[in-house]
């Protein structure tokens, strides 16, 4: 049913005949209702008057009546689905997946080396909705373990080639001196 503020003011003044508005609550009345939603207040006024006895009607009461209506027109409504939670929201995450999904991720951090730390790195990002933020944030802090443990096992490599080269220690066998080049181009990659 639609109702307008005009056939609901018409209604105050025929359910309390006796009030007598000056301008001032005539203007504080429709500043106060006017706007508000005309079917739900049409309920609320007759609301106050089966539930109070008074020759003058309060606007407080009024009020009170239109947001009982409302809560309640609010309560039956069905939830309108909305888009996936996010922006703000929790993201529902599925404990059994994401929990499969870190081990794969720390078993490839283990794995990985040099530039494949970078393609665990945007596979985390590419997953970031299926991980606990924790998790992801352990994750991260792993690859940087990894990228600064390589970094300071680098030098050591590298001295211990240098020595042979340039300091001329006794031979070691071929396999010795292969094994320790192999042992750099895992730390520094396949382009040293």
């Amino acid at each position: 049913m639609t109702r307008t503020w005009d056939e609901n003011r018409e209604l105050i003044n025929g359910l309390w005949p006796m009030a007598q508005f000056t301008a001032e609550e005539a203007d504080l009345w429709r500043a106060d209702l006017h706007g508000l939603d005309q079917a739900a207040l049409f309920e609320a006024i007759r609301q106050v008057k089966r539930s109070r006895d008074s020759v003058y009607p309060q606007l407080a009461w009024v009020h009170e009546a239109y947001r009982e209506i409302r809560a309640k027109a609010r309560a039956a409504r069905p939830p309108v689905p909305g888009p996936p939670a996010f922006a703000g929201d929790r993201l529902t995450i599925d404990p059994v997946r994401e929990r499969q999904l870190r081990r794969e991720l720390e078993h490839a951090i283990e794995l990985a080396g040099g530039d494949e730390l970078d393609a665990v790195v945007d596979r985390i990002n590419g997953e970031i909705d299926n991980l606990e933020a924790r998790s992801a944030i352990a994750l991260m802090a792993r690859v940087r373990q990894r990228r600064d443990g390589e970094q300071a096992a680098a030098p050591a490599v590298l001295r211990t080639v240098r020595e042979i080269v340039e300091d001329r220690q006794p031979a070691e066998s071929a396999a010795d001196v292969e094994a320790r080049r192999q042992a750099a181009l895992r730390v520094f990659g396949a382009n040293t």
